[in-house]
């Protein structure tokens, strides 16, 4: 494919079998459309892995969200993350599986990881492709916590790190995500880092309609545990009522009250809105944060504005040092120049059409970047609209700034990639401090 497999030596031009060109007229980007869900699975998982394998910096996967949405959300057709067995072949480069987002559900212990188990994690061998199943005391998997609020399942059987990310740790820590891979890598891995956008390294979203407050409170209610005193039923509002027993994560307590309402979950993402919750719950039940302790509503309240308060401090800092990387953290930057430095490969995966936000404000010029949209036959036709409008906004805007199609960006990392930047040269250590793994 032209532009896409420079840099590969023959016949390693195979990681490109599995996929077809995605014809959009107006997008000047390499767009291909990649088949998961139908046909010769396991030959497309493989060529899959290959490219992650191979390239040698940033680019794109759009996942399947009609897929997901089908089998009703779990993990068995979410974002597709290939599975490295740990006993490796010599002679074959060994790779290590990062991915970071905050909808792994980690938080389910012994269910999170199964097929038909809610989730965003659809974790399959590369070898067999057959699906992993990530639980904690399965294939070898065990959890761990890092900072406050994250969750790491890792396994002794293969080479892979599941981090349930947190957007208000990844905000204020700028070493949230190379603490992590330094921990969890050994010395001569190859890293594939797999990020998700909303939630995990972007502070708004765009195709649910919420503003950095609003999902900044979207975080912390998921942090935090209603634990029933006996079972009761909430009536709130005008929404039916349901039964609350035993304990439940309040953001899912929330989703519930909603009854599929959208509108009804956005309204109690204003802190006056969850305060007033909160009240009417605390006369039957204890709210707890996740990792353990009681929680008052003044406690929360402070909670929410102390992590305001970083997004403010980070908004500041992009403005005093004038580049224009927008409601992205800090942490995604660091990550990705130590991913550069190392030759490791970095790619974004997401359900959702605010991709392209990232690219713009991570590389020089944001038409190098392959973007790979699976099962593309099967989107909705509002998904598509919104997929090939996200490219025309910074087209528009690229064109009225600068004159080209170069993302004109201050603040980009520097180093540039042609097509996917594929290569068939080995990686160098990231020097981890120590491995769990």
């Amino acid at each position: 494919v032209p532009g896409v497999c420079a840099g590969l030596q023959p016949p390693r031009c195979d990681v490109m079998e599995a996929l077809s060109p995605l014809k959009l007229p107006a997008v000047p980007h390499p767009l291909f459309n990649l088949d998961l869900h139908n046909g010769n699975q396991l030959g497309s998982l493989r060529s899959y892995y290959n490219l992650c394998s191979q390239a040698k910096d940033l680019f794109v996967t759009t996942s399947c969200f009609a897929a997901w949405k089908k089998d009703k959300c779990t993990n068995g057709s979410a974002k597709l993350i290939p599975a490295v067995p740990a006993d490796t072949p010599e002679g074959v480069e060994k790779c290590c599986v990062f991915f970071f987002d905050d909808n792994i559900n980690l938080h389910l212990g012994n269910s999170a990881g199964a097929p038909d188990a809610k989730g965003i994690c659809n974790l399959r061998d590369i070898s067999t492709g057959e699906y992993v199943d990530f639980s904690a005391g399965c294939n070898g998997f065990t959890m761990e916590r890092a900072h406050r609020h994250t969750l790491i399942h890792h396994s002794s059987k293969y080479r892979v790190v599941l981090v349930q990310a947190n957007i208000l740790e990844a905000m204020s820590n700028d070493d949230y995500f190379t603490s992590v891979l330094q921990k969890y890598s050994k010395p001569g891995e190859k890293l594939i880092v797999y990020m998700d956008v909303n939630g995990t390294i972007l502070w708004s979203d765009s195709i649910m309609g919420l503003g950095p407050n609003q999902l900044l409170l979207e975080a912390i209610v998921g942090l935090v545990e209603v634990h029933a005193k006996e079972k009761f039923e909430l009536q709130w509002q005008d929404q039916p009522p349901v039964e609350i027993e035993n304990k439940i994560v309040l953001k899912q307590l929330m989703h519930n009250i909603s009854n599929g309402d959208k509108s009804v979950f956005h309204n109690f993402l204003y802190l006056e809105a969850t305060c007033a919750l909160m009240r009417e719950l605390m006369e039957k039940a204890t709210l707890v944060w996740s990792n353990g302790g009681n929680l008052t509503i003044q406690e929360f309240a402070a909670a929410y504005e102390g992590y305001v308060h970083q997004l403010r401090r980070q908004e500041a800092g992009k403005a005093e040092n004038q580049n224009n990387r927008g409601p992205i953290t800090t942490s995604w930057f660091r990550c990705l120049d130590l991913l550069r430095e190392g030759g490791h490969t970095a790619v974004i995966n997401s359900f959702g059409m605010d991709t392209q936000k990232v690219v713009v404000r991570s590389v020089p010029n944001a038409q190098d970047i392959m973007h790979i949209a699976v099962n593309w036959e099967m989107w909705s036709e509002r998904d598509a609209s919104r997929y090939e409008e996200q490219f025309l906004e910074y087209l528009d805007t690229n064109n009225a700034s600068t004159g080209s199609g170069s993302s004109g960006v201050a603040g980009a990392s520097s180093t540039s990639s042609t097509g996917s930047n594929l290569s068939s040269s080995s990686s160098s250590s990231i020097s981890p401090s120590s491995s769990s793994r």
